[in-house]
């Protein structure tokens, strides 16, 4: 085991069952094969936050059911290149490797529980996050969903007449994963949404954010736009449907409410919640200057920290990369773009 390099060859060498999801931005399933060519620096990892791939990796022995399987929740740092940093790698596969030897599968010892316990990379998901996997990786695994599930899916059907306070964040959002296809859970999350309360909403909303609506859905709850009276009101509905941020009707929506927006604090917010759950919405050219120029206008420093952030997305990064080059932006944008590559500049001469 001397010779492990990377997390993947650990995980094959152990002969466990392994999968690995991406909670970075939105949870989702990383295939293992492009996992292995992030280790290898063959590509980039696609959707990184603060300059680290926030992972959830699930494991079990082959030949027994995964009913109870392991989980680590790794974040590992990257590169200007958005490959893995090659020596908190090793780090980080030193403490593994050293703390359980050729069996993350066995009974630890208190010895071995505290070297994990003090691995600078492990970490804990927020509560939405950790509702989200779980409820992806339960289903993936057929598993049983969690005891609040039944409650969440009769109420979102309109089957039951339970108090909503009685819903749990898991239930939603294993009713997320599992029940969105049914036809009387989308006919009645979109005829009611704005009848829920508000803490359902914003329950909802995070449960929503992190899969993807089926497409009926989605143009049922963009089609309630209009009646979302508050800021707070267009956020919630803004992350809903993020999922598909890439479509045209939102685009063209977050465009409209980019371009009547003027209050500076609730432009920030709205500016915020693009940058953090429609960030594929950016890749149409005029959405992604506009969002600059109001960026620019609102927070220099801003500007320059989400540029960054935005930039080392997959995805996004040629479309970021051609704006330093354009010169017909508009004056404020164009005085960002200065600052932030003098910026760039200062910062590789440190």
């Amino acid at each position: 085991m001397t010779q492990i390099a990377t997390l993947t060859e650990f995980l094959d060498a152990s002969g466990v069952t392994w999968r690995a999801h991406d909670l970075s931005r939105r949870v989702m399933e990383l295939p293992p094969s492009l996992l292995r060519q992030v280790e290898q620096g063959v590509r980039p990892f696609p959707t990184p936050r603060q300059q680290k791939a926030w992972l959830a990796i699930t494991f079990w022995h082959s030949t027994t059911a995964a009913a109870q399987p392991f989980i680590w929740f790794a974040a590992l740092p990257l590169d200007e290149r958005g490959m893995f940093q090659h020596a908190a790698m090793q780090h980080f596969m030193s403490i593994i490797v050293e703390a359980l030897g050729q069996q993350p599968t066995a009974h630890l010892t208190e010895s071995q529980q505290q070297r994990l316990q003090q691995n600078p990379y492990i970490f804990q998901p927020d509560e939405a996050r950790r509702a989200a996997f779980h409820a992806q990786i339960s289903a993936a695994l057929s598993q049983e969903p969690s005891i609040h599930f039944e409650h969440a899916e009769a109420y979102f059907s309109g089957r039951s007449d339970i108090s909503w306070q009685l819903l749990g964040i898991q239930g939603i959002h294993d009713m997320a994963v599992r029940s969105l296809q049914q036809p009387a859970i989308q006919h009645y999350i979109s005829q009611h949404y704005f009848s829920f309360p508000e803490p359902i909403q914003e329950a909802l909303s995070l449960a929503l954010e992190q899969v993807i609506l089926p497409s009926a859905l989605q143009q049922n709850l963009l089609a309630l736009r209009t009646e979302a009276a508050s800021l707070a009101a267009r956020l919630r509905l803004i992350r809903c449907v993020s999922g598909r941020a890439n479509e045209p009707a939102l685009q063209h929506w977050l465009r409209q409410l980019l371009t009547a927006s003027s209050h500076s604090a609730e432009q920030q917010e709205l500016l915020l919640v693009i940058a953090a759950r429609c960030w594929s919405a950016l890749q149409e050219h005029r959405l992604l200057e506009l969002f600059f120029t109001k960026l620019a206008q609102n927070d220099l420093k801003l500007f320059i920290t989400l540029y960054k952030e935005l930039v080392a997305i997959t995805e996004l990064r040629p479309h970021c990369l051609s704006l330093l080059y354009q010169t017909n932006l508009a004056p404020s944008l164009q005085q960002a773009v200065l600052a932030l590559k003098r910026s760039v500049r200062e910062s590789t001469h440190v």
